[in-house]
């Protein structure tokens, strides 16, 4: 495979990673080549990712923690009142 043979969209997202740049000097000790910039780029893509994903499970869990907290209370209520009538 070649270049021309990579996906359009795969291949912005490649650029991305690379920020558009080309080298312009040898990597040095301090400065790390671009294929590790591009995966340190991508880990923290995909922990910013794993972390909003973690956010949102925790907030689904404490709605329907509250849903049920809720509808605990009404069966409380509702078997009240039947035990009323009885």
């Amino acid at each position: 495979m070649n270049h021309l043979a990579i996906d359009r969209a795969t291949r912005q997202q490649i650029r991305s990673l690379f920020d558009h740049s080309s080298p312009t000097a040898l990597p040095s000790v301090r400065q790390p080549p671009r294929t590790a910039r591009a995966l340190e780029i991508l880990g923290a893509r995909w922990e910013e990712s794993r972390r909003l994903s973690e956010s949102a499970r925790r907030a689904q869990l404490e709605e329907l923690d509250r849903f049920v907290g809720v509808a605990q209370g009404v069966d409380a209520e509702l078997s009240f009142f039947l035990g009323d009538t009885q």
